[in-house]
């Protein structure tokens, strides 16, 4: 059985498979932030979109969505934090790092998601750069390599 991209120590089907894949719901904002690493590992950009939010699936860009899916390949997600979301929550935060290798180089995106409840489902509403993770054009790259972040994983 193939391990799951999203790092947990089940198999592909036993955890974020049976969302991507089967047709079962997230029950938690971890939960879909791990399916949609998964989906982003597995190109499945069908579940990327049934998973963002109603009002903002008509303004994504497939094709940009597909070029970066293509381009990257995702290599490890670390969970930092997990802020409400649970059974009476209407919003929910998850704080991640994923890893990933783009054009030979080791990147990583740092993020803080938002997901809200939507008829009894979570939904990935945006993301943003947490405020002690942003990097300055002139400071070193955080993937590690020793260039400025303009000239590496930031340009």
């Amino acid at each position: 059985m193939a391990a799951c991209p999203c790092g947990s120590e089940a198999s592909l089907s036993a955890c974020c498979g049976r969302f991507v894949f089967a047709g079962a719901w997230p029950t938690t904002p971890e939960e879909l932030m791990r399916a949609r690493y998964t989906a982003y590992a597995r190109r499945e950009l069908d579940f990327l979109s049934a998973s963002q939010a109603p009002e903002s699936r008509a303004s994504l860009d497939r094709a940009g969505m597909q070029r970066w899916a293509e381009r990257c390949h995702w290599e490890q997600l670390r969970v930092v934090r997990v802020v409400d979301g649970m059974p009476g929550d209407a919003e929910g935060f998850v704080e991640f790092r994923a890893r990933y290798l783009e054009d030979g180089r080791v990147c990583e995106h740092h993020e803080l998601s938002r997901f809200r409840r939507h008829r009894g489902r979570w939904y990935y509403c945006e993301g943003s750069t947490p405020q002690a993770a942003q990097i300055g054009r002139n400071d070193p790259c955080g993937c590690g390599s020793g260039r400025k972040a303009k000239r590496c994983c930031g340009g």
